[in-house]
């Protein structure tokens, strides 16, 4: 339930995390009473944006295109009605590949996925850093770490599909832990993606 334009961004790093001292409003999400920044675009546009006031500010710059062309729609969810995708309009990232021993990658897994080998006895997990700029629920950070899975349904050797993901830059991973450092981010990831590391999902690898 998210969408990004894929680019990162040089802006300045006053963006990148949430300010401790500034002013902030109470907002109810899920029965949760939540402090987000005053003004910021969560508490002006509760996830439906303004694109044309969101072109305007300097932090984004004028090149939104790509958001005009995915609609926001209202849909449902266990807490109710709400829009998505949500949009993440300038953010920094950074990947890290680590080779873990595969019987130690496959504990952490549920059947029927396994780990994708990348030597013998050896798989990986991904280690990534995000940085959301300016985004529908405010300036966050995130780390996501994902044991990187064979993909569901193919029994071609791990060889073969580690090539093809690496070719494709597109991975499967099953994610272990997704921590965030606002509550807004927090409560919506929990309430809306349904405990997001009990499922595996496309993996897309970064432009690194």
């Amino acid at each position: 339930m998210s969408s990004t334009a894929g680019r990162s961004s040089a802006a300045s790093s006053k963006a990148s995390a949430p300010c401790s001292q500034c002013p902030t409003a109470q907002v109810e999400f899920g029965g949760q009473k939540v402090d987000v920044p005053k003004g910021g675009y969560y508490d002006r546009y509760r996830m439906n944006p303004n694109l044309d006031e969101v072109a305007r500010d300097p932090a984004v710059g004028p090149d939104i295109d790509f958001f005009w062309k995915i609609p926001k729609k209202l849909v449902n969810s266990r807490v109710g009605q709400v829009y998505a995708p949500n949009f993440y309009y300038r953010t920094r990232s950074i990947q890290l590949l680590f080779l873990a021993p595969l019987d130690r990658l496959q504990s952490k897994l549920p059947s029927p996925l396994e780990p994708i080998a990348a030597f013998p006895g050896y798989g990986l997990v991904a280690l990534t850093f995000y940085s959301y700029l300016v985004c529908d629920n405010d300036p966050y950070n995130e780390v996501s770490i994902a044991v990187i899975v064979r993909q569901p349904g193919k029994d071609s050797y791990s060889t073969t599909q580690l090539l093809s993901s690496i070719w494709n830059r597109t991975f499967y991973g099953y994610v272990l832990a997704l921590p965030v450092n606002t509550e807004i981010a927090r409560v919506r990831g929990v309430l809306l993606l349904l405990l997001f590391n009990q499922v595996y999902c496309p993996y897309r690898a970064l432009e690194l």
